[in-house]
């Protein structure tokens, strides 16, 4: 979607096309949403190098970037998502993905996350690429506790490339717990890939891609866009 607003994404099934020698692939590519609050929701992505990519303003600057795009209660199935699940090549999107409000369970971000690799650089269930992002940005990611469901929680995150480690991404657990039916006040995640998603496990690492691979693309925003009427 390419300069579009007043969205809702939700509901839909991202994969690749079986036997496809295609080498990346994404499900989601949103460019320059402007300053107002989207949001993707209660989607599944499988098989493909990455999830969602923002890119351009998806953000209000002038609340700090806590009005904007947001991503709630999406499923990227565990271990089939090569690259990222969620990649942030240039731009912003709201810092305030989530929130806690006691133990109510709608409140937090609700995404339920691939863990797809743990090697070094291999794989980050949020992607900020280094300095692409305005100074001083972060997203403060909230999400239920991790002892409901360990998907929830954001596994790995890509840091600030300087002599003090520091994090793009900070994590906040609520004390609200997570299941499918009421975990998010979305509702239930899509019942069609039900059987593909129960029990899915893979000890398969996937080949590590580096982003440069995927901005090459020729046209990555210009092709196969899908310009949604206001």
């Amino acid at each position: 979607m390419s300069k579009s607003t007043n969205y809702s994404v939700e509901g839909n099934y991202f994969t690749n096309i079986p036997g496809s020698a295609t080498t990346w692939s994404w499900g989601i590519a949103i460019r320059a949403s402007g300053p107002f609050a989207n949001v993707i929701k209660n989607n599944v992505f499988e098989k493909i190098t990455v999830g969602i990519i923002p890119e351009g303003q998806n953000a209000n600057p002038n609340d700090v970037y806590k009005t904007g795009l947001k991503y709630r209660c999406n499923l990227f199935v565990r271990g089939t998502i090569k690259h990222s699940d969620i990649l942030l090549v240039d731009g912003s999107i709201s810092r305030e993905q989530g929130e806690c409000l006691g133990n109510d369970p709608s409140a937090p971000a609700g995404n339920l996350f691939s863990h797809s690799s743990t090697l070094p650089s291999s794989h980050f269930d949020i992607n900020i690429y280094p300095g692409v992002v305005p100074l001083g940005y972060s997203i403060n990611y909230y999400h239920h506790l991790v002892t409901s469901n360990r998907y929830i929680f954001l596994l790995r995150v890509s840091e600030i490339a300087t002599g003090a480690t520091a994090n793009y991404v900070f994590r906040s657990q609520c004390n609200a717990a997570f299941n499918s039916e009421r975990g998010c006040d979305e509702g239930p995640i899509p019942t069609f890939t039900e059987n593909a998603i129960e029990g899915m496990e893979t000890k398969e690492e996937p080949s590590v891609l580096d982003v440069n691979s995927i901005l090459s693309v020729p046209n990555l925003f210009e092709t196969n866009i899908l310009e949604l009427e206001k």
